[in-house]
């Protein structure tokens, strides 16, 4: 539905100015909605488990193993505290978001799926025009990591990471390399800033592939 909602939205008497020389457009956090509801679907297709709430899980007869090997790797049992923590750890460890998250990304999907997600992100570049980057284990988990920050900053800080052109022009616009081939143009999605510099990374194809990797899922999830 928000898909469709698409043209509705990409009018330029909408942008709104924000001060600085800088702009933004409502379909930007319509855009981030659709991300943010795509990427929860990683954690629910993940579970390998079904999922219960730490209270629930505190008195759950079908928790109790569970909770006796939590009890039994305690350190200290004389602070309440420490205790908690500890208990809530373990259960973090069987039945938390970002076990389920990453296990949809690394046993779920194809690796052909995998392939295409990791291929439509690129991180991390410096500020500037996006770099080229090896496929290498640290870029995946790199790329992991931003699946999953993109996710949690929009459930727990209210951050919108959407389409930078902010619905005005549209992404889904086929370009060409010199060669005629088609290529996908590389979106910036995410700014992270620290006292040194500022670091990019961008996405390309969204929410398409991101589309495609949950249909994937839920056709493994199926079996």
């Amino acid at each position: 539905m928000l898909t469709e909602t698409n043209a509705l939205f990409r009018k330029p008497e909408l942008i709104e100015d924000v001060g600085d020389n800088g702009w933004t457009h409502p379909w930007r956090y319509v855009d981030a909605l659709r991300n943010y509801l795509l990427l929860t679907c990683f954690d629910v297709l993940g579970q390998t488990r079904e999922w219960i709430a730490f209270d629930a899980w505190l008195k759950a007869k079908k928790c109790r193993e569970e909770r006796a090997v939590a009890v039994g790797q305690l350190t200290d049992t004389t602070n309440p505290v420490a205790v908690a923590s500890a208990l809530h750890e373990k259960y973090v460890e069987l039945y938390g978001v970002k076990l389920s998250f990453y296990n949809f990304i690394h046993t779920v999907i194809s690796s052909d799926a995998r392939t295409m997600l990791y291929q439509s992100i690129k991180v991390p570049t410096t500020l500037g025009s996006p770099q080229g980057i090896n496929s290498n284990q640290a870029f995946d988990s790199a790329r992991d990591e931003l699946l999953f920050r993109i996710r949690n900053r929009y459930t727990h800080q209210a951050q919108s990471f959407g389409n930078s052109s902010g619905g005005v022009f549209d992404p889904s616009e086929k370009h060409y390399d010199s060669g005629g081939r088609e290529v996908k143009v590389w979106e910036l999605v995410v700014s992270d800033f620290s006292e040194e510099n500022q670091t990019n990374s961008f996405v390309r194809d969204w929410p398409n592939v991101l589309i495609s990797v949950v249909k994937n899922g839920l056709e493994n999830f199926k079996q």
